[in-house]
């Protein structure tokens, strides 16, 4: 096991217990969020919270962190300075608290609260096409389907009933 000890500046940062991380790595899966987090582990306790999060990339000057729907390839070959790339199945569980050991169906995240936890929807899941460009699967998030032979791109939506939905022409 590592102690990992990030230095304070430009980002206040704690002293992370995790099994093994990459510093200076990133992989470039589809994102299910991007969120501004208190340092390496909220970020890591975040995935762990999120069924559909694999990994994260975390941004050690801006305290960033991607959650990834998907594990990096067996070689991280994207060296981004600042930033450190963790598998889920690195990551230490007791991390996540109340939520340790609770199982929620796909596309939810435990939520912790003061009298235990409860798994609530957040995702709507990946779009059956190929050619989908994401700014995210969260409810809130946008995604853009690219057809072939001259058909226009359409827009979806992420709903609060995790469904994705066409968005009208020129919406966003």
């Amino acid at each position: 096991m590592l102690f990992l000890t990030v230095p304070a500046t430009p980002y206040q940062f704690t002293c992370a217990k995790l099994k093994l991380f990459q510093s200076g790595y990133l992989t470039y899966a589809t994102h299910l969020d991007t969120i501004a987090t208190q340092g390496l582990q909220h970020c890591s306790r975040e995935c762990l919270y999120h069924t559909n999060c694999d990994s994260v990339n975390f941004d050690t000057t801006s305290g960033q962190c991607e959650l990834n729907r998907y594990k990096s390839s067996t070689s991280l070959s994207n060296i981004i300075p600042g930033s450190i790339y963790i598998n889920k199945r690195n990551m230490n569980p007791a991390i996540a608290g109340p939520c340790s050991g609770v199982v929620c169906q796909e596309n939810y995240k435990c939520v912790p609260l003061i009298n235990g936890t409860k798994c609530a929807l957040v995702d709507c899941g990946l779009l059956p096409n190929d050619k989908v460009k994401y700014n995210g699967t969260v409810i809130g998030s946008k995604a853009t389907v690219y057809y072939l032979f001259g058909h226009n791109p359409k827009e979806f939506i992420c709903k609060n009933n995790g469904t994705w939905v066409t968005l009208p022409s020129g919406w966003w």
